[in-house]
């Protein structure tokens, strides 16, 4: 409890430090010497931060609030997103890490648990290994249990004191800011998985830590397994309700073939999906099917996933897609750069398959909505554009429309080379936005000013037919009732 009080109360200061640091840093006059002081202290509050964190993990264990959440998933896929990110942090260090995974496709375990217990050796190793050394990572299934080993370089001091490693707060010259902490949190963390956990010599100045942890379901409880895919059956309500239309078009773009195969099942059952390998392609795809989301790895090559998403947030004809991120590489900064190119969601890797799904569920679902209000009330309104372009598009949409709505020969055509866009681009683009043909958008415009014209004019419904951009009135009575299920003296009578 004292843990916990204590963690809590450190949160808040934490925040105030790194906030006022982070502002300071951002601005463009700052000096080499104060950037380099700032940058200091903002990496050490985040190791400050850390630590208040395994701490507050160190308490719940003991308290036993952390409870097994194990679930059914491939494994193997899960420890190759997670390494992902560590390698990014080796080659920073000039440190070469190799891995190993023998396949481990069904397993049932705690992602929470995994992934922690991962992460915090890795980190460990990747901090204490010797310039240019290489780091060894393992994972096989022996016995219906998964054995997985980390080694890498160290000092000898370090082998003679193995069997403090694991004890909170454990220093020797080695580890004295304190990785001590991260370690017996590993540990605890591994018993609660009824795992075991060893550190031991393997060969002159290296250090092995083994782990082996149960993967398969009838050694845990039943209040401790989760459904392998709770929000499956969702999705699939949804889908027979029509609130997921298995129309709607997502575009997964993923140089990994493993990767893309899995996102690929994620989805297909909800949606129409197509896919790219690289960025190049992935524009190529979106420019000619006008997906309904676009969903990508950052790291590609030729292009990568944030030039993708910054050229179909800049192109007017792509500029309302959402754009999903997926990326290994972990930290704020790279978050705000994706942000920054336009990017609707930014999901780190390992990512949670029901997360992701709900993240794309929810942003499709937000542009049907606007789409349908659009589509209603044949209302242009910018201000609701998600990006600077749309914005724009919108703007220069409503500029031409009044300028031109009322010309009975304000065709497609005109419409079209007055935006700048070819016919098919123009039509494909309004098809997404709202709905409609450029020529259904067209009618509807002047229908929608016929009905304003009927409850404020003294004209006839000849005059204001003609007003509005139609040749004859037995077709504008005809397209009004259409529309809104009345004739123009029937809505007139009635707004009346």
């Amino acid at each position: 409890r004292l843990y916990t009080n204590i963690s809590h109360e450190f949160r808040t200061p934490l925040t105030l430090i790194t906030g006022p640091i982070e502002n300071q840093l951002a601005k463009q006059d700052i000096s080499l010497q104060d950037k380099k002081e700032l940058t200091m202290v903002k990496t050490s509050s985040e190791r400050l931060l850390d630590l208040v964190n395994q701490m507050l993990e160190l308490a719940k264990v003991d308290s036993g609030h952390i409870k097994l959440k194990v679930k059914k998933g491939n494994l193997s896929l899960f420890l190759k997103q997670l390494l992902e990110t560590f390698h990014y942090k080796a080659q920073e260090k000039n440190l070469q890490l190799v891995v190993s995974i023998n396949k481990l496709d069904e397993a049932w375990f705690d992602r929470d648990i995994v992934e922690k217990v991962v992460s915090n050796l890795l980190s460990n190793a990747i901090k204490y290994a010797p310039e240019a050394s290489v780091i060894q990572f393992d994972a096989i299934k022996n016995n219906h249990v998964l054995v997985l080993s980390v080694s890498n370089e160290t000092h000898s001091e370090t082998l003679n004191n193995l069997g403090k490693l694991f004890k909170r707060f454990y220093q020797d010259n080695e580890l004295s800011d304190g990785v001590g902490v991260g370690l017996a949190l590993v540990k605890e963390l591994v018993n609660l998985n009824r795992g075991t956990i060893l550190a031991s010599s393997a060969g002159t100045n290296k250090i092995q830590f083994t782990l082996t942890l149960p993967i398969e379901r009838d050694v845990f409880d039943t209040d401790e397994i989760v459904e392998e895919y709770p929000i499956q059956d969702i999705v699939n309500q949804q889908l027979k309700n029509g609130s997921v239309r298995s129309e709607n078009t997502i575009l997964i773009v993923e140089d990994s073939e493993e990767i893309l195969q899995y996102i690929v099942s994620l989805f297909q059952d909800s949606y129409t999906i197509h896919t790219a390998r690289n960025g190049e392609k992935g524009l190529k795809e979106v420019e000619n099917k006008l997906p309904d989301l676009v969903l990508s790895d950052i790291m590609m090559p030729i292009k990568d996933g944030m030039e993708l998403c910054h050229q179909i947030k800049t192109n007017r004809l792509t500029s309302h897609i959402p754009v999903v991120l997926l990326t290994a590489k972990v930290g704020e900064e790279n978050e705000i750069q994706g942000y920054k190119t336009g990017a609707d969601a930014y999901v780190t890797k390992p990512f949670s398959s029901e997360k992701l799904k709900l993240i794309v569920d929810q942003l499709i679902q937000t542009r049907k909505k606007l789409k349908e209000h659009y589509s209603k009330t044949f209302s242009i309104h910018p201000e609701l554009a998600i990006t600077s372009t749309e914005n724009d598009f919108l703007k220069k949409l409503q500029e031409v429309l009044e300028k031109h709505i009322t010309d009975a020969s304000f065709t497609s055509e005109k419409f079209s080379k007055l935006m700048f866009m070819s016919r098919s681009q123009l039509h494909r683009k309004l098809e997404a936005i709202v709905g409609m043909s450029t020529s259904e958008f067209i009618r509807s415009q002047r229908l929608k000013m016929a009905a304003d014209l009927l409850t404020k004019s003294d004209s006839s419904m000849a005059e204001i037919a003609y007003q509005v951009g139609f040749n004859t009135a037995s077709y504008f009575n005809k397209c009004f009732k259409d529309v809104y299920g009345c004739t123009p003296s029937e809505y007139l009578n009635t707004s009346g």
